[in-house]
């Protein structure tokens, strides 16, 4: 009788322990997918991450200073020109931030194709990024028919550009920062 007792006893315990794992187990899925169809919940994670990684960065400051020239509302006001505007204006102003002593221009506007109506503008245009030779020129990702295709620079500017293209659109997180 005493060995049924302790066989009786090993396999309440062992069913105990399997519930208790199944349970466990049951208990992470939902966390999980709670985590993710809850918006409120992805953000405080996102949240949490932008604070470790805002804690690791202050560590490594650099000294660099950085000059962003936007083309903001007053620009397009103030320039007489119609959208889009032509490319000697984009030369002009590679050429002046050239003279200005930029170590590197970074155009996050796209010309991926030739202007057929202005020439002469994209022949400035590439004759400014050839001297200027600093200048990145823009990419970007598209999606069509379920498939990534990457959108390059004009080949006809790409060619003089010695310091080659980035990808402007980067998907964001859903509280609308880059973390990839």
């Amino acid at each position: 009788m005493p060995a049924f007792k302790v066989q009786s006893t090993l396999f309440r315990l062992t069913k105990e322990k399997t519930i208790g794992t199944a349970l466990l187990f049951i208990l992470f899925l939902s966390a999980f997918f709670m985590a993710a169809y809850f918006p409120g919940l992805i953000k405080l994670e996102l949240s949490v991450t932008d604070a470790k990684l805002i804690r690791y960065a202050e560590k490594f400051q650099a000294p660099s200073p950085i000059v962003i020239m936007d083309i903001d509302d007053a620009s397009y006001g103030a320039v007489p020109a119609v959208l889009p505007w032509p490319r000697s204006y984009y030369a002009r102003l590679i050429r002046n931030m050239n003279r200005a002593g930029a170590r590197l221009i970074i155009i996050d506007i796209m010309f991926d194709k030739p202007r057929v109506d202005d020439k002469a503008g994209d022949d400035s245009l590439a004759q400014a990024i050839k001297e200027a030779g600093n200048v990145i020129l823009s990419g970007k990702t598209v999606v069509e028919d379920n498939m990534k295709a990457l959108v390059l620079p004009d080949p006809f500017l790409l060619n003089v550009c010695k310091s080659g293209f980035g990808i402007v659109n980067i998907k964001e997180d859903i509280d609308g920062v880059v973390r990839e």
